[in-house]
């Protein structure tokens, strides 16, 4: 179905370049971007401003893992002049970027950043973090060289923030009584490595997964020998399992987000915001000093 679907909007570009859904005569003057979903969202919006046209495929409020884009959103990706995209948590990404018969830039932003175990959440470590805006600085400035200086500059001050949120992390979580979180899936594989905690995930990498009765037996074990005090859920993703192991344990139930996406309410707080708000959630759930 997808296949079909692509097929149709290759040919509807073909023969109707110009499609301009609800934004005609905006665009004229700025770059034109796509981005797959919201960490790339922040970079451009960062970075660009009001030199960019910016749209999110996936929408804001929905998880990420198993959305489905549809004939409109191929269609937006193909008017564009650059999309960019995660390259391992939306699938549907590269197919769509390797398909439209147009010149355009594409961004498949896992071959610019540092990959453990297949894990698509690259994000959640800073220093990949900045290579990203390095690597979306310069395309949109080879794209857009009139507002070429303007990008790095933007781009300068959004690294400089992130260096600043990594010492907050790195000060935050040095000294802690517990070294163990539960999660709701394995989503923060990256933050634990660089901030020295563990993190127990009751799903695998997609929140969609069903854990067994035995898992769910294990992680009931974890903190209960661990003394774990609180168990994370995300808002984008069921917590039914989560608060099921919260009656069985005690656990407090608290919100952690891997920031894949978010609520449409949270866009103006941004991902600094919203990860200093993670940092404080940590510190609460891992009792450091």
């Amino acid at each position: 179905m997808f296949a079909f679907l692509l097929l149709v909007v290759t040919f509807l570009l073909m023969i109707y370049p110009f499609y301009n859904p609800d934004q005609a005569g905006k665009r004229e003057s700025r770059l034109s971007v796509a981005v797959s979903f919201y960490p790339i969202y922040e970079i451009v919006n960062r970075v660009g401003g009001e030199d960019v046209y910016l749209k999110q495929i996936i929408p804001f409020g929905t998880e990420p893992h198993s959305f489905e884009p549809t004939p409109r959103d191929m269609m937006e990706i193909g008017n564009s002049q650059l999309f960019i995209y995660n390259g391992l948590i939306d699938p549907w990404a590269k197919s769509i970027a390797d398909s439209f018969p147009r010149e355009k830039s594409n961004i498949n932003l896992s071959k610019y950043v540092d990959i453990d175990n297949n894990d698509p959440h690259y994000w959640l470590n800073l220093e990949n973090y900045k290579k990203m805006i390095v690597t979306i600085t310069e395309m949109m400035s080879q794209l857009n060289p009139e507002n070429s200086e303007k990008f790095n500059a933007n781009a300068k001050r959004f690294i400089d923030e992130v260096n600043s949120l990594n010492t907050k992390y790195q000060d935050g979580l040095k000294e802690c009584k517990f070294d163990t979180i539960i999660v709701n899936h394995n989503a923060f594989g990256y933050l634990s490595r660089e901030y020295n905690f563990n993190t127990v995930a009751i799903m695998g990498l997609s929140p969609d997964e069903k854990p067994s009765a035995k898992k769910v037996a294990e992680i009931i074990d974890t903190i209960k020998e661990r003394s774990v005090k609180t168990i994370f859920f995300e808002e984008l993703a069921s917590d039914s399992v989560i608060q099921s192991i919260s009656s069985e344990t005690g656990a407090k139930v608290s919100s952690l987000s891997p920031l894949g996406n978010i609520d449409p309410e949270d866009i103006d707080s941004g991902f600094i915001k919203l990860m200093e708000i993670n940092l404080e959630r940590l510190r609460e759930a891992l009792d450091c000093q």
